[in-house]
């Protein structure tokens, strides 16, 4: 596999973010034709402020400079956030879940079947609640620690069938 040229990285990252050269010219007061040049490998000497004009925009240097790496600068991290509040959740509706299950069991009696958890709350709603304090973080993780036994049980049941 080649390596693509820096121009045509340059090109590719204006793509990616959906400018036209018109747009970029624009931002950094330069002529369109400039850009045209640079990406089409007729200006050989690229100005700084161009490459800086994309870094600040999230693309990598290192991508830009070398091809390796990630295009975006925070993608690994911005991953990793995203896995986390996906995470968060998972065992914020598993709690639902496990609250409801037990509220079934207690009416209903018998063994507790699986609900569905209750769709109009959110970790982040519970984060961004007026009344959230450092006593609701308490208890939302003793929940979450009743959540993790819950499913060990399950698990425990499901590997004997």
């Amino acid at each position: 596999m080649t390596k693509l040229k820096l121009h045509t990285r340059l090109k590719e990252a204006r793509k990616f973010l959906e400018l036209n050269q018109l747009a970029v010219a624009t931002d950094l007061n330069i002529q369109q034709k400039t850009v045209s040049e640079i990406e089409n490998g007729k200006l050989l000497n690229i100005p700084n402020t161009y490459i800086n004009y994309f870094y600040r925009k999230g693309i990598s240097l290192k991508w830009i400079y070398d091809a390796s790496g990630t295009m975006l600068e925070n993608e690994i991290q911005s991953n990793a956030e995203t896995n986390q509040e996906n995470t968060a959740k998972t065992l914020f509706d598993l709690v639902q879940t496990e609250t409801e299950t037990e509220k079934s069991t207690e009416k209903g009696g018998g063994d507790a079947q699986l609900t569905e958890p209750l769709q109009n709350n959110s970790l982040k709603d519970l984060l961004n609640s007026k009344d959230f304090n450092i006593k609701t973080l308490l208890s939302y993780v003793k929940s979450l620690e009743k959540s993790i036994e819950f499913l060990q049980q399950i698990i425990k049941k499901e590997m004997k069938l």
